[in-house]
C-alpha cells in the first residue's frame, strides 16, 4: 500500500475498510498510528494475528485517546474485541489467550462456541466491562458457566 510509504505525519486519517491487510501492510501502518487522528478498517477482514498486533500497538500509543478507530476512542478500541461467524476456533482461542484484563469488551457474532472456547472465556468475564452475545441460543454453551460466577 503506497500511501503508507509517505513520511510520518502526512497521514492524519485513513479509511482502509475495503482492504485486506497483509502482515507487511500492518507493519507499515504501525509507525503512522501515533500521529494519526482517525483510522477506519474492517476488522472482519483482518487476520487474528494482524488484529492482535493493531490492538496492542494502539494500546501502547503515547496518547491512544488521540486516535479514533472505527469511531471509537483508541484507548477503548484497543480493549474491545469482536469474534465473527465462521472465524476458526484457533483464531478465537488466540484472542481468549490474551492476558487477563486485556479484553474489556467482547462481541461474539453468530459464532458456535465450543466447550474449549467457552472455558477460555470464563476467566475473562470477571474483568470485562461488556459482553455482547449475538447468537442463537443453540450456538452457546454458557448456561452452566453462568452458575459458577456470582452476579455483582
Amino acid at each position: 500500500m503506497q500511501i503508507l510509504q509517505l513520511p510520518l505525519g502526512k497521514i492524519k486519517g485513513l479509511n482502509i475498510k475495503d482492504v485486506r491487510m497483509t502482515y507487511s501492510t500492518t507493519q507499515a501502518l504501525l509507525p503512522h498510528l501515533d500521529v494519526m487522528d482517525k483510522l477506519d478498517l474492517d476488522e472482519e477482514k483482518l487476520s487474528v494475528r494482524n488484529c492482535i498486533i493493531l490492538h496492542e500497538a494502539v494500546e501502547r500509543l503515547t496518547n491512544p485517546q488521540g486516535l479514533t478507530v472505527n469511531g471509537i476512542n483508541g484507548d477503548r478500541w484497543s480493549k474491545d474485541w469482536k469474534v465473527y461467524k465462521d472465524q476458526p476456533d484457533v483464531d478465537v482461542m488466540q484472542i481468549l489467550q490474551l492476558p487477563l484484563g486485556k479484553i474489556k469488551g467482547l462481541n461474539i457474532k453468530d459464532m458456535r462456541m465450543t466447550d474449549p472456547t467457552t472455558q477460555a472465556l470464563l476467566p475473562h468475564l470477571d474483568l470485562m466491562d461488556k459482553l455482547d452475545l449475538e447468537s442463537r441460543s443453540t450456538d452457546m454453551n454458557l448456561n452452566l458457566s453462568w452458575k459458577i460466577f456470582p452476579r455483582k
